[in-house]
């Protein structure tokens, strides 16, 4: 109490006005103040990084033979983390991710410290993943892949194929694949792959009924799953093309998931070296370093990513979208697709992006028109139906991100002042109540006046 009446008794000497703050009020600035600076610092701090990405392997050893791979990551700006899979640190704590993008090379793990459902709300929370197999992969591995739709062959099987072999790595047993059976997309694999890709490890399949994942790397016809080695006695389950190597996912929520049946796909050994197939080709070096960069870009979301912008509709010759629309009215509808080419958004060109107008059933299906800007259009009238209506854009193709969109809007029928006074449809309906009027007045006059003569 005397610190402040002298402190009072300071200011009034000097002229000056003293105020005071309630000592609760300050408290609470400063601690509003706390959250604020360390948002503030969170954001600036993720502003400045790079994505953060965690690898976890079975053994720090395997880090050093996927050099390349490695490298050309961190080149790219990633984060990279790595861990072993019995003391892989959690993806998440208390709803908030400490890593945007997985690698998963840990085919062998068993414990407990990884579990499918980590996972798997790890994608659904929309963020990628890369998982490394292997012949040897346990149960684990094997239900991680079937949780993304992907299955492995059977245990102890390993993707072999005796046309199609390198023979400079190849220990007999054929079991080193020289693939050349690429996916045809611009956006995952970018340009074309003359080199063919080496592969050692098991053979994958999925249901093709599934929409949502495809096939990246596939066998030859000649390629078959089964244990090396063995005699074949019975129906083989994996064969010819439909020996998926590397699969890819495209959720619904944009998450990518890459699924690859080897772990040797990414080492050094395989990326660099001579390649002479069984089959007669021969190449200075394989086809794996670009083909593991160009999946991996597309797989974290450096390709084919697309952006949904200025969604417009409205009536012909105004700017702003009406309340309510009427029927046959004639609408204009609009919107904006970008790509992301490196770290720009450039104008994305195709010409088949369609508009549905929908109640129940769509009542138009157009395809829109692009210009060089990316901005595409369309004209239609309104149907003669009135009721709550959507304007729907559902976009998904192979290798690029679903575009969705939705806007309703009520179509209202006309106001009784806002017919036509005569319709022209009705002309022979007025034609024929005139002429019974007529004719009403003309058998009147010739029945009052008419005599008849005696």
């Amino acid at each position: 109490c005397g610190y402040e009446s002298n402190r009072s008794e300071h200011l009034r000497e000097r002229g000056c006005r003293h105020t005071t703050m309630p000592r609760d009020w300050a408290m609470r600035g400063h601690a509003l103040m706390v959250p604020l600076l360390l948002l503030a610092l969170a954001a600036a701090c993720g502003a400045s990084e790079g994505k953060r990405t965690l690898m976890v392997v079975d053994d720090p050893s395997d880090i050093a033979s996927m050099q390349k791979f490695v490298n050309d990551l961190k080149s790219r700006g990633y984060e990279l983390e790595f861990a072993r899979a019995a003391e892989m640190p959690n993806l998440e704590v208390y709803g908030v991710y400490h890593y945007d993008a997985l690698i998963y090379f840990a085919p062998q793990y068993e414990g407990s410290r990884v579990s499918t459902s980590i996972i798997e709300e790890f994608i659904d929370s929309g963020r990628d993943v890369i998982i490394g197999g292997s012949a040897q992969a346990g149960r684990l591995m094997r239900d991680i892949a079937a949780c993304v739709g992907v299955r492995f062959d059977l245990p102890r099987t390993v993707a072999l194929d005796h046309f199609h072999y390198d023979t400079i790595r190849d220990g007999g047993e054929h079991t080193v694949i020289a693939a050349e059976n690429v996916i045809d997309s611009k956006s995952i694999i970018g340009s074309s792959l003359n080199e063919p890709v080496l592969y050692r490890g098991a053979g994958l399949s999925f249901d093709p009924h599934n929409t949502l994942v495809f096939s990246v790397l596939s066998g030859f016809s000649s390629t078959y799953s089964f244990a090396p080695m063995v005699p074949i006695e019975g129906r083989l389950e994996v064969a010819g093309t439909k020996t998926v190597l590397v699969a890819g996912l495209q959720a619904r929520n944009n998450a990518r998931v890459i699924v690859s049946g080897s772990l040797d796909l990414f080492t050094d050994a395989f990326a660099t070296g001579k390649v002479a197939s069984s089959s007669g080709k021969k190449s200075a070096k394989s086809g794996n370093e670009q083909f593991v960069r160009e999946v991996s870009k597309w797989a974290f979301q450096e390709r084919g990513v697309l952006r949904l912008s200025n969604v417009r509709h409205r009536r012909v010759g105004e700017e702003e979208p009406p309340e309510v629309y009427t029927v046959e009215e004639e609408i204009e509808y609009s919107l904006e697709i970008h790509e992301l080419v490196g770290n720009t958004w450039v104008p994305f060109i195709a010409d088949d992006v369609q508009m549905e107008f929908v109640m129940l059933d769509p009542y138009w299906r157009l395809t829109l028109k692009p210009n060089a800007d990316g901005l595409y259009t369309t004209r239609f009238k309104a149907p003669d139906t009135y009721g709550i209506f959507q304007f729907r854009v559902d976009y998904h193709r192979l290798g690029y991100t679903g575009l969705s969109d939705s806007k309703t809007k009520v179509v209202r029928p006309y106001r009784h002042d806002e017919y036509e006074r005569f319709i022209p449809a009705a002309f022979p309906y007025y034609a024929s109540a005139f002429s019974m009027i007529g004719s009403v007045l003309l058998f009147s006059v010739l029945y009052l006046f008419h005599n008849e003569h005696k």
